[in-house]
């Protein structure tokens, strides 16, 4: 068993266990890390545009390819700006 509640796991480390061990399940629960979604942060803003990026993981999500795009976005995050999250998106023919 493997628990994370109110732990950080990447998704790239969520991958690597999913695909070498059998029988385990994921629960994802998003949590921006933005106070303009997320009242829980107050005034503390950790990553400005995770709403954003959050909404675009749901949208990516409706078909199928939430994990292919949060993987990116995560690959490349010294550089996510929404153009790059689009960019990202197009390559995985998310919209």
């Amino acid at each position: 068993t493997i628990a994370s509640k109110g732990k950080r796991i990447s998704p790239l480390l969520m991958n690597k266990i999913v695909s070498e061990y059998d029988n385990v399940t994921v629960i994802h629960h998003d949590f921006p890390l933005d106070n303009a979604c997320n009242p829980l942060l107050k005034d503390n803003q950790m990553h400005e545009n995770s709403c954003l990026y959050s909404q675009y993981a749901l949208a990516a999500k409706k078909q199928g390819k939430q994990w292919g795009l949060v993987n990116a976005m995560f690959k490349n995050n010294t550089d996510l700006s929404e153009d790059k999250v689009l960019e990202l998106a197009g390559e995985l023919a998310c919209f």
